[in-house]
């Protein structure tokens, strides 16, 4: 062969034959090599994509594809909170999206920049940790009035003591 993908130790033996009629000699030389894999896994398709925003409470997405020629062995992410709190998941994938790994966050009443950092762990230990993106929590949802008292239009005496509720 002249190249390979797959790692691992390789023994190449080489024969050499003179079969004139005046010599005759053969010789016997074995070697072995190793090929190691040094390519870091791929990493594309970052979910949720740089400076979105979610509201408290909204379910968050965060996803990315790997792909590696000899497999994936575990994939992560550092999730730094607005307070410097650092959390990992661990993305998992399914039967139907192989390269597709991900993980379901509920943004909580924390407001601010999340900062996202992946890491994708092949089956030969090469690490790539370099893919990185980032979401804003934000509470842009208005409170809801859903009880006045008094309620409109209500008379009172002048003596009267008024307890305003909402």
């Amino acid at each position: 062969f002249t190249t390979t993908a797959d790692s691992g130790t390789y023994t190449i033996k080489i024969i050499a034959n003179d079969t004139s009629t005046h010599q005759n000699i053969n010789s016997t030389e074995t070697s072995t090599f190793i090929i190691n894999d040094t390519t870091f896994p791929n990493i594309t398709n970052l979910v949720p994509t740089t400076d979105t925003s979610f509201n408290v409470s909204n379910l968050v997405e965060i996803s990315i594809n790997v792909s590696d020629e000899t497999g994936i062995d575990t994939v992560l992410a550092n999730l730094t909170y607005p307070n410097g709190t650092v959390e990992q998941f661990t993305l998992t994938n399914g039967t139907d999206y192989p390269t597709k790994f991900n993980y379901s966050f509920t943004a909580p009443n924390l407001l601010g920049t999340y900062n996202l950092t992946f890491i994708a762990n092949d089956t030969n230990n090469n690490i790539n940790n370099t893919e990185k993106t980032n979401f804003t929590v934000v509470d842009d949802i208005n409170p809801t009035v859903i009880a006045l008292d008094p309620v409109v239009n209500s008379v009172f005496n002048v003596s009267s003591i008024i307890e305003v509720a909402v």
